[in-house]
């Protein structure tokens, strides 16, 4: 108590709630039997609080450090878990929110997709997901529960980074949820752009445009056991989105001009690799001749697939204008404006 009271005095900070700890009400033997206000333990934790609140960050980051090997009953910090969406790229594409949290962190438990310039502005520990020794999600993803359990009982600020945003084929629930089972239920949550969106956008592609396309629907082409989703039926003012899709666009495609989903196979593609990044790559075609184009250009995985008429509707080698079929359509301002056959 005498130790803490000294700090509190030295630190500047407010200590008239301690005066009861001063030289005179300190007892003089070991054996002097004394009653405290205030326990040692919350005098930690309240020096703790105070000295976050005004040192730097390496000095509260050295000092939890410190701190985390003692036991939770006797440590006055306590870990903290925040889920934070990186967005699609480089760092510019983060929220000020994430930033901050990232900056501050102790630990950071990033994919391996996220952008080098975002973890370039880590000060703390960054461990990566998946391990090279790992061979699939389902083994990553227990790395990724273990490592945060133990960020947070050591008392640490652990931010669980994820590409895009963590709600979006990102598994973010199921971790919530398994936090949850382990007792820790103050999980904060910081939203990130989706690459769905993000990736479009870089490639000049609007998702919904007025006169062909009011919708848009987003899936993924791998299940959580490995099997391929079912596909929705073709809607003409629809665009379709498929995540995670690249290695498997040839059944896609196929699936997608079946009677069952009945899209003509003139319907425009395009592939977006690593959208926003420096490395951009856009390849575009059809139903019909994408896979054989994707292959051709070498095109990986950290790809997004939109299929529908916005894809051509900004080209500037079409002059704004689409094509269906070989006959042409005019994108319009207004909605309601017949469109062609494109629309029928």
């Amino acid at each position: 108590n005498r130790y803490c009271y000294s700090i509190l005095r030295t630190a500047n900070c407010p200590y008239q709630r301690y005066t009861h700890l001063t030289q005179s009400t300190m007892p003089t033997t070991r054996t002097a039997p004394t009653t405290l206000t205030h326990s040692p333990l919350s005098l930690l934790e309240t020096l703790h609080s105070i000295l976050e609140a005004h040192l730097p960050y390496h000095l509260s980051h050295y000092l939890r450090l410190l701190l985390s090997p003692l036991t939770p009953q006797i440590r006055p910090t306590t870990g903290t878990i925040t889920l934070v969406g990186a967005g699609p790229g480089p760092v510019h594409h983060l929220t000020l929110q994430a930033y901050t949290h990232i900056r501050n962190a102790d630990l950071v438990i990033s994919d391996r997709l996220i952008h080098p310039s975002v973890l370039g502005i880590v000060r703390g520990k960054v461990k990566m997901l998946p391990r090279h020794e790992r061979k699939n999600s389902d083994d990553a993803q227990e790395d990724a529960y273990k490592w945060m359990v133990e960020g947070i009982n050591a008392g640490l600020r652990v931010v669980r980074l994820k590409g895009g945003n963590g709600f979006v084929f990102g598994r973010g629930g199921e971790e919530i949820m398994f936090l949850r089972s382990k007792g820790i239920t103050k999980v904060e949550i910081v939203p990130g752009l989706s690459s769905c969106v993000t990736a479009a956008e870089s490639a000049l592609i609007p998702i919904t445009h007025r006169g062909i396309a009011d919708q848009f629907l987003v899936l993924t082409a791998r299940r959580e056991n490995g099997s391929t989703p079912s596909l929705p039926p073709y809607e003409p003012r629809r665009t379709l989105v498929i995540m995670m899709g690249i290695g498997r666009l040839p059944t896609l495609t196929e699936k997608l001009m079946s009677g069952e989903c009945g899209f003509p196979a003139w319907v425009p593609v395009a592939v977006v690799e690593k959208g926003t990044w420096e490395s951009q790559r856009v390849v575009r075609g059809t139903l019909e001749t994408i896979s054989t184009v994707v292959k051709e250009s070498g095109i990986k995985c950290h790809a997004v697939i939109y299929v529908g008429g916005v894809v051509d509707v900004l080209r500037e080698d079409m002059g704004g204008v689409g094509r269906e079929g070989g006959v042409e359509f005019t994108n319009v301002a207004d909605e309601g404006v017949d469109v062609g056959r494109y629309i029928q």
